[in-house]
């Protein structure tokens, strides 16, 4: 069981690229920070539903991500930098926590709309609404980590090392166009990685 599990766990990495742009679009456009606080409630009144499930795939976006950060862990600590192992998982737990909270956020916005007044969500949302440099600097330390000890094992190809690590970069710029532009190509970056680390197999535990 244990063979299999690591052998297709590196899958996780494609859920979870595919979990979060399925959630956006459930839940649909949302308001922007400073429309007027009735408008935004109005928003959630009328999309509770959707925010909800959309919520829920985000949350298993989350679950995704600490899967393909375990399996990112084994294959780096098999090819012999074991700190950098730890550095690669310790970023994915943070990133899905990060996620985790961003999707509590989502459910609370959505059940609270009709229990809390106008002023209040607002303020809800307001936190929801830029919450998401967290979530990018962990994604940032398990690419940045995964890229740099791909580098001396050639676990990966030594291009797709130095597009983890200009994603990295760009995911760390407190400037939202900037960061939003690292995240997606740290979303292109996870998908190859996902891809190549199946299609090579991983060492049994017996190995």
């Amino acid at each position: 069981m244990e063979d299999t599990i690591r052998r297709f766990s590196p899958l996780a990495g494609i859920a979870f690229v595919l979990m979060i742009p399925i959630g956006f679009a459930i839940e649909g456009g949302t308001p922007a920070t400073d429309d007027p606080a009735a408008e935004i409630q109005q928003f959630y009144l009328d999309n509770d539903a959707k925010v909800i499930v959309g919520a829920f795939f985000i949350m298993m976006a989350a679950v995704a991500l600490l899967v393909f950060g375990a399996a990112l862990r084994d294959r780096i600590a098999d090819a012999g930098a074991r700190l950098l192992a730890s550095v690669a998982f310790g970023g994915t737990i943070f990133g899905a926590s990060a996620i985790a909270a961003d999707s509590a956020l989502r459910f609370s916005l959505a059940e609270s709309a009709d229990k809390l007044d106008a002023a209040s969500l607002h303020s809800i949302f307001a936190l929801f609404n830029t919450f998401f440099y967290p979530i990018h600097a962990g994604v940032a330390v398990f690419v940045a980590a995964t890229s740099l000890a791909a580098l001396d094992s050639k676990m990966l190809p030594t291009w797709l090392s130095g597009i983890g690590v200009l994603a990295a970069v760009l995911l760390l710029v407190p400037v939202a166009a900037v960061t939003l532009t690292g995240l997606l190509i740290g979303m292109v970056w996870v998908l190859i990685t996902s891809i190549l680390l199946f299609r090579r197999g991983a060492p049994s535990v017996a190995d």
